[in-house]
């Protein structure tokens, strides 16, 4: 195998889990096994607020503690140390000795047997702060230089599949609501193309075809119940 196919591979996990959510915790997985990391986990900020975290290799029990425990993780305090979109060591933000005064080890890191940390900060937005960060055992070695270049090449994909995954559920989101609006419409909203096929009906249309009072639709086309109805739609479309 060549140096370069693992990295395709981890790649490519992270773009599926950019145009699927769901797969952000395989792509995490994935991550952390080109890195021989025990977990690895993304976070997403807002005004130094938690929006969003997804870890994998952590004990899901302990997820929900690390919300509020931001003044506790010397590594998200001093994140300001790092140059964004640049990976770096636990160790340059604070010392393993620091760490373990800290209740964020003793209450999630050391029960999950991690302590070692690489990761890489990035901003998606002017008040939004991303995360990426692999965690090792406390007995394995610290990450180094390998882990650091890794880091930094899988980096760039991971803040565009994020920017990807925001685009596309901002569009679900815009879609969901000019639907929810159409449907509390009191009157008939019907989109057709030039061949007849129905290609949005709200609420009250669907109504009305399904008491057959003005057309039914048939193999997606609409289909007027009267022939002058039927010619009169035919000479709309040409």
């Amino acid at each position: 195998m060549s140096r370069t196919q693992p990295f395709l591979k981890v790649i490519e996990a992270i773009y599926d889990a950019g145009t699927d959510p769901e797969r952000w915790c395989d792509a995490l997985g994935a991550i952390g096994q080109l890195m021989n990391a025990r977990a690895s986990g993304l976070a997403m900020f807002s005004s130094n607020t938690l929006v969003t975290e997804i870890v994998h290799g952590i004990d899901p029990a302990y997820i929900g503690k690390m919300n509020g425990m931001e003044d506790q993780n010397l590594w998200f305090q001093r994140r300001h140390r790092a140059p964004l979109n640049k990976a770096v060591v636990g160790e340059q933000l604070a010392s393993a000795e620091e760490i373990k005064r800290r209740r964020v080890y003793s209450e999630i890191l050391q029960p999950n047997d991690v302590l070692h940390m690489c990761g890489v900060g990035f901003f998606s937005d002017r008040n939004i702060f991303g995360a990426v960060s692999i965690l090792r055992r406390e007995k394995d070695e610290a990450f180094g230089q390998a882990e650091l270049d890794s880091m930094d090449t899988v980096a760039p994909h991971i803040l565009r599949a994020c920017r990807i995954s925001s685009l596309l559920h901002g569009i679900n989101l815009y879609t969901s609501g000019l639907e929810a609006a159409a449907n509390r419409l009191t009157f008939g909203l019907l989109l057709i193309d030039r061949h007849g096929r129905v290609l949005f009906a709200n609420g009250e249309v669907e109504r009305l075809m399904a008491e057959g009072r003005i057309a039914c639709r048939r193999d997606g086309r609409l289909a007027w119940a009267t022939g002058s109805k039927r010619e009169e739609l035919s000479g709309f479309l040409d």
